[in-house]
């Protein structure tokens, strides 16, 4: 299929479980509208991970020089002493005056780094917006502080340290919030300029930090008060869905034909049908996985992850899945054999119920116990072979029948003359009924 000069405004979301290239995964939708003349233009939004860390962080850093506290040039200059990536909700920026004249304890800064590493890297930056949910603000000192956005360069993309406080820059990013602006209870919205759009990185991880303009990047020092604070919060990725800062980032790409490419694992097919396909970049595509008989879906591999069947998603550049089915294992039927007696005997196995599985040969013996025999089965097997061998292809009762042995017949001495006299006699009797019947 040939390129072409189709262009479109859309924002992707992908549906299901994926990972790898070709994907960009957002949370809302809007219907795509081809426009001749115009780049496809693509909204998408990174967030900060949560503890545990994968591949971005967010949080706060500070330097706390106690109670009798430091110069305001040497807090905003220092290396930083206590990091904290691990909370729900903290400070944007804070700064606590120490009890000395002039002097302050602590200030407060906070980092954001967003995994942008899907942005794909001939892409044009059209617009970005960093949105930190808001929380909370205090000014017991009365210095009425602003915010920006600034850069910063923590040591590792997931994890902060104390000394990520000296890691800020002092070129502003956006236009300042001001504290009565500053909104605690929803997103507070910084557009970047071009400095901030050149800084997000593509193919990459993207840092920026919040500082106070007027104090902090200025250097110049606020209001003392003894003892006393001002606090601007803000809830960080820990707090969860709805609260996490969020980094969303417009951006064009020229739109070409882009190729999807399905196989299959095991026995079944899919729907488009295995091979190569091509689409427009930006359509939403639909692949469904059909087992054959006997046999089941069990994942996706390649470009897409997950077990969702069917799956949608944008197709934005060439990607290969691959359907993976595995057989249904159907476990062998199990049945109960009963076994029992009648009489005196055992049996081998002994009386008693049995789970067997379908089509086993089970062998039984019959042993009498002594002066009975064994006599024959009853039950679902008949006959007087002993031991018998039965195929179990469902429930069976089986009975053991045993029959007691009758005792000889025991004549004492003393009564054989008479047993002979009365034999002689009747033999006697007999003969003389032969002779008389003769005449």
């Amino acid at each position: 299929m040939r390129k072409v000069k189709v262009w479109a405004l859309i924002v992707v979301m992908v549906t299901g479980l994926v990972a790898g290239i070709g994907f960009i995964p957002i949370t809302e939708q809007v219907p795509y509208t081809a426009v001749e003349d115009q780049p496809l233009k693509v909204t998408q939004t990174f967030y900060p991970d949560a503890d545990p860390e994968v591949s971005s962080v967010d949080g706060q850093v500070l330097h706390d020089f106690g109670l009798d506290g430091t110069s305001w040039a040497a807090i905003i200059g220092a290396g930083g002493s206590v990091s904290s990536d691990r909370v729900g909700n903290g400070r944007v920026l804070e700064v606590h005056a120490a009890r000395t004249e002039n002097m302050w304890r602590n200030l407060y800064r906070s980092i954001f780094v967003f995994d942008t590493s899907s942005l794909p890297p001939d892409c044009i930056i059209a617009e970005a917006v960093l949105s930190i949910y808001g929380y909370d603000k205090l000014d017991y000192l009365g210095i009425l502080p602003d915010i920006n956005v600034y850069s910063s360069n923590p040591a590792s993309n997931t994890k902060l340290v104390p000394d990520d406080y000296d890691s800020f820059g002092s070129t502003p990013f956006s236009t300042a919030i001001s504290y009565a602006d500053w909104d605690v209870s929803g997103y507070n919205d910084f557009v970047l300029n071009s400095d901030g759009k050149n800084s997000i990185s593509k193919g990459g991880v993207s840092k920026f930090g919040m500082r106070s303009p007027s104090y902090d990047v200025s250097g110049t020092p606020p209001h003392w008060t003894s003892g006393k604070a001002t606090i601007v919060a803000c809830y960080f990725a820990e707090k969860g869905a709805g609260y996490k800062p969020k980094l969303v980032v417009t951006y064009t790409v020229a739109v070409e034909d882009v190729t999807l490419t399905i196989e299959t694992i095991g026995r079944g097919t899919t729907d488009p049908a295995p091979g190569s396909w091509e689409y427009t970049a930006g359509s939403e595509v639909l692949v469904r996985a059909i087992p054959t008989a006997g046999w089941q879906f069990d994942h996706w591999e390649g470009s897409i992850a997950g077990i969702e069947n069917p799956i949608t998603f944008t197709i934005a550049a060439d990607i290969a899945i691959t359907a993976v089915f595995s057989e249904i294992i159907v476990p062998p039927e199990e049945y109960a054999v009963t076994i029992s007696v009648i009489g005196e005997g055992m049996t081998d196995p002994m009386p008693g119920a049995y789970i067997v599985t379908h089509g086993v040969i089970l062998k039984i013996t019959a042993y009498p116990a002594e002066g009975w025999r064994f006599s024959h089965w009853q039950g679902d097997i008949s006959g007087t072979a002993n031991p018998v061998n039965i195929e179990v292809l469902g429930n069976m009762p089986v009975v053991a029948v045993f029959a007691e042995i009758s005792p000889p017949l025991l004549i004492p001495a003393w009564t054989w003359p008479l047993i002979g006299g009365v034999i002689v006699g009747v033999i006697v009797v007999i003969i003389a009924l032969s002779q008389r019947k003769r005449k």
